[in-house]
């Protein structure tokens, strides 16, 4: 089931790729795939499990996070707590059902969110940085890896070990300051059976 899921996303992030950015009228939604992908990819090339995508994480933390930085156009790391104690067991419940993991009414134990933040700008002088999502979004990567703290989170092995899977949701936004506000996060569940 979970190659099935990388396969689709990764035909979906074909189609996706090839969009040319719109600066007058960004789209979050193909912005945050592509991110999500982009980040597997990465992942990839390091020999790194990818990460199961979260609907429930990025409709309800990963949007929620970076709605909370455009608006206070800053990067930081808001107060999210009652936001994941109100989400956590759903999102648990997703990945569950989503890779039909039998857990033999054991509960699973579903830990963090680890969260990477950036914000960069759109423009060099009036001319776009960026043509493409996907060039964007591998940008944001390239910053996140310049911060070892933030490189540690994405680069870390969420899912090696027997019965974990890593679980991952993405966000990227155009604020009014012209400039794009990132945020991933990372979960990891860990089941027996």
């Amino acid at each position: 089931m979970k190659k099935i899921l990388i396969t689709l996303i990764t035909l979906v992030s074909l189609t996706i790729n090839a969009q040319t950015i719109d600066w007058d009228n960004f789209d979050s939604q193909v912005a945050d795939s592509v991110y999500f992908v982009e980040m597997n990819k990465f992942r990839d090339s390091l020999g790194l499990l990818p990460l199961t995508y979260s609907k429930i994480s990025h409709y309800n933390i990963s949007l929620y996070v970076t709605n909370q930085n455009v608006k206070e156009e800053r990067i930081f790391h808001p107060d999210k707590t009652k936001v994941v104690e109100k989400y956590n067991t759903l999102i648990e419940e997703e990945i569950v059902n989503s890779l039909d993991i039998n857990t033999s009414g054991n509960p699973p134990l579903f830990v963090g969110p680890w969260e990477v933040g950036s914000r960069l700008w759109t423009k060099q002088g009036t001319t776009y940085r960026f043509t493409t999502y996907n060039q964007l979004a591998q940008d944001i990567i390239k910053l996140l890896c310049t911060s070892t703290p933030h490189y540690k989170i994405i680069t870390t092995e969420y899912g090696k070990i027997n019965r974990a899977v890593g679980v991952g949701s993405s966000s990227l936004q155009l604020g009014e300051d012209q400039r794009i506000y990132a945020t991933f996060h990372i979960w990891t569940l860990y089941y027996t059976n």
